[in-house]
């Protein structure tokens, strides 16, 4: 009498091939750029662009925002590419941004400490 759990793995590997370098990323990528391509045409379209573009991007309030927002986005793609792998671990991605966000609450914080009453 064979074993079920054995024949089920047997037949799960049997057409089994080797992974070709590097999918892992390359479909990580192409989910984000189709995310980001899809982000840009949707606030395109529901809230239009700005008039002052130049004035808005030097701006440091702008920049704040980019940091802030694109260490988040950094922090969570080193995460998801680490745990897409079998025993995969965040790492120091989640501690990172841990940091981010209580370093922009600090500065928040002192912001609002210096602001006129």
């Amino acid at each position: 009498m064979t074993d079920p759990g054995k024949e089920l793995i047997d037949r799960l590997v049997r057409d089994l091939r080797p992974v070709p370098a590097l999918a892992l990323e390359r479909r990580l990528l192409a989910a984000l750029g189709l995310g980001l391509l899809g982000a840009a045409v949707l606030m395109a379209g529901l809230l239009g662009l700005r008039h002052d573009w130049a004035a808005m991007m030097a701006s440091p309030v702008f920049l704040v925002k980019l940091a802030y927002a694109g260490g988040l986005a950094l922090a969570g793609a080193v995460a998801t590419a680490r745990l897409a792998r079998p025993l995969g671990r965040a790492g120091a991605a989640l501690p990172t941004a841990l940091a981010i966000v209580l370093v922009v609450a600090a500065a928040a914080l002192l912001a609002l400490a210096e602001a006129p009453a």
